[in-house]
């Protein structure tokens, strides 16, 4: 893949779309980025659900049309800030 976007910093919002799939924004020094989550990525789509607004994630994904998707997701420890 010619692009990757790598973001570390806090969930400021999740919502879900109209097919189903997580959308988390991720803000780092005041720039919020939003990441697509597709369902049919079960490990990444799980795990995404149990996350929740404030939580440290690193997040990895490849640009398409408008949106993000997101291609890894980790929790950080909170600690590491």
């Amino acid at each position: 893949f010619k692009r990757r976007m790598r973001t570390k910093g806090k969930i400021v919002g999740k919502t879900i779309t109209k097919n189903g799939n997580i959308t988390l924004k991720i803000e780092k020094d005041g720039e919020t980025q939003s990441y697509t989550v597709i369902k049919s990525h079960k490990e990444r789509f799980a795990l995404a659900e149990k996350l929740q607004a404030g939580e440290m994630v690193s997040a990895e994904g490849i640009p398409r049309f408008r949106i993000i998707i997101c291609t890894r997701i980790k929790t950080l420890d909170n600690a590491k800030d």
